[in-house]
């Protein structure tokens, strides 16, 4: 997938079109690194900034990435003196974007050439999209394909209005947690990412996309192409999966409770109409009275004990 210097220097950028910033924040993952930020340059779309923050890696990836930057103008290298944690480090790479659309690229993941070309022609054509996103590819370690999250139900030509509750409930009944990597208006994500603010004692990031997609919502439609050109790893050393191993029972019950209380809080602060908030707002209070009978520290507990077997197999059977 590596683009050699000579095919890097011929690289044009089509600056008739919208600049779209695509920030990459990382912490030792040069291998998977490669293979994320390849894609991102080999993109059809080829107006693009690639911000790459590095949260004081100790493997090679400051070398990758300076080597990167003599040869591919687009790139911008950061490297952080200490690692800040990484929701700082996820803000900071929105914080030095310069295009009109954002999008947020995992350091282990990747996208296929077509991804930012598809959701840019929906953006352009659509002005009250604020965000869209592709279905997703879950794949292993290796690459090998497990499943494809679709989104049919943010497809062009749903009715909004309907579908926009389905963002102010916790627990979701939906996928929506995969929209977080689709492309943005810059603006409107700014405006919003303070929702995505670490929860509880233990500050963790998990589910902290329920309050963030609300936020979005809140602004203005959200939308999803039907092509999977988004490519998802899952792997043993997934962050977020790590977190949910660290977590008491007494944290899932307040990181819930907060993220209630955020999303509350994101209703009523937003521009909506008082009877669209009257019933998000309802539909925020029946969503949880449905989930109530699951949330008893049994069910969580059994929850756990199944998650732990599931990430020992996980990792037992792929090594």
């Amino acid at each position: 997938m590596e683009m050699h210097q000579e095919q890097a220097n011929l690289v044009k950028c089509d600056v008739s079109r919208p600049l779209v910033s695509v920030g990459i924040p990382t912490f030792n993952r040069c291998e998977y690194l490669r293979t994320a930020v390849e894609s991102i340059r080999n993109q059809t779309y080829t107006n693009i900034e690639i911000i790459i923050s590095d949260n004081a890696s100790t493997d090679g990836t400051q070398g990758y990435c300076t080597a990167l930057t003599t040869i591919d103008k687009r790139v911008k290298y950061i490297r952080h003196g200490q690692n800040i944690g990484a929701n700082p480090n996820f803000q900071h790479v929105l914080c030095c974007a310069t295009g009109e659309f954002f999008m947020w690229e995992a350091d282990d993941d990747f996208c296929d050439p077509l991804h930012v070309e598809r959701l840019m022609e929906q953006l352009l054509s659509q002005p009250d999209l604020v965000l869209c996103s592709s279905e997703v590819k879950r794949i292993g370690k290796n690459g090998d394909l497990i499943r494809v999250d679709r989104l049919p139900e943010l497809y062009s030509g749903v009715d909004w209005n309907t579908k926009r509750k389905s963002f102010f409930e916790y627990w979701p009944s939906n996928s929506y947690y995969i929209l977080i990597y689709g492309i943005y208006k810059t603006d409107a994500l700014r405006d919003c990412v303070k929702y995505s603010a670490p929860l509880g004692f233990k500050k963790t990031l998990l589910y902290t996309e329920v309050p963030l997609m609300a936020a979005v919502a809140a602004k203005g439609r959200i939308g999803a192409v039907p092509h999977a050109t988004k490519n998802f790893r899952v792997h043993g050393a997934n962050y977020y999966l790590g977190d949910y191993a660290k977590m008491s029972l007494i944290d899932h019950f307040l990181v819930k409770f907060l993220i209630r209380a955020r999303i509350l809080r994101i209703i009523f602060g937003s521009s909506m109409a008082t009877w669209e908030k009257i019933k998000l707002t309802a539909h925020l209070f029946k969503s949880y009275a449905q989930t109530l009978p699951k949330e008893t520290y049994i069910s969580i507990a059994i929850s756990k004990v199944g998650a732990w077997f599931k990430s020992f197999a996980f990792l037992r059977f792929k090594q």
